[in-house]
């Protein structure tokens, strides 16, 4: 049993892999980000320091995720849920085309089945504790 125990941190590696790509774009000021950014009119002028923000904000959950297993990680698991709604509304509010053609709805699923998939591993492995 204690074998398959690693199994249980699989989700939580594919869950932390878009906030890891994410705050790469962010570094690296992606052009399509801050294209994103700028689009809406209010963050405009704070487009370089909204994106080292973001850049921050997702190297941080995107190391929580992978390592943070205590009392909080249900709502750290929660909020890697949600957060993807931010940038998709964003780019359906501001109408920019992305790469892909638009706001990437599925990829906001896939996330919050993932969330919850990771969810189920992190009481198993509390259990197996």
């Amino acid at each position: 049993m204690k074998d398959k125990k690693y199994l249980y941190y699989i989700p939580f590696i594919i869950l932390s892999l878009p906030f890891l790509a994410n705050g790469y774009a962010g570094i690296v000021h992606d052009k399509e980000l801050v294209t994103i950014v700028s689009s809406i009119s209010i963050f405009a002028p704070y487009t370089d320091i909204l994106l080292y923000i973001q850049w921050a904000q997702d190297i941080i959950v995107w190391l929580l995720i992978l390592f943070y297993f205590w009392k909080f990680k249900p709502w750290l698991l929660l909020f890697a849920a949600l957060w993807p709604i931010v940038p998709n509304a964003m780019i359906t509010i501001s109408g920019v085309k992305t790469a892909e053609g638009g706001a990437e709805w599925w990829e906001v699923i896939f996330i919050i089945i993932l969330s919850y998939i990771s969810y189920l591993a992190y009481k198993k492995i509390k259990e197996l504790k």
